[in-house]
């Protein structure tokens, strides 16, 4: 399985030359001596997940309350004869 690492200094990697800061894509096995803890070449980038709906992951939006569903409504008007006996 591949990774993607960043390259910390500028040199040769893999055959190819590479500036500091760019991105390449490695198997474990050919980053073995370039990636910590045995080199300092090349960083693990970590991505972040993605979560689109509204922020939320599939765990959180099973769990959500009604409330957050739904959108906000206007406030009764204590002075409206319709919700007297509210």
């Amino acid at each position: 399985m591949k990774k993607i690492y960043e390259v910390s200094a500028a040199g040769e990697v893999a055959g190819r030359w590479h500036v500091a800061g760019e991105r390449i894509e490695m198997t474990e096995a050919e980053a073995k001596y370039l990636a910590p803890p045995l080199g300092t070449i090349l960083i693990p980038v970590v991505e972040k997940r993605k979560v689109d709906h509204g922020k939320f992951d599939g765990r959180q939006r099973k769990r959500r309350h009604r409330a957050d569903r739904l959108v906000a409504r206007p406030a009764v008007d204590s002075d409206d004869p319709d919700h007297a006996d509210w």
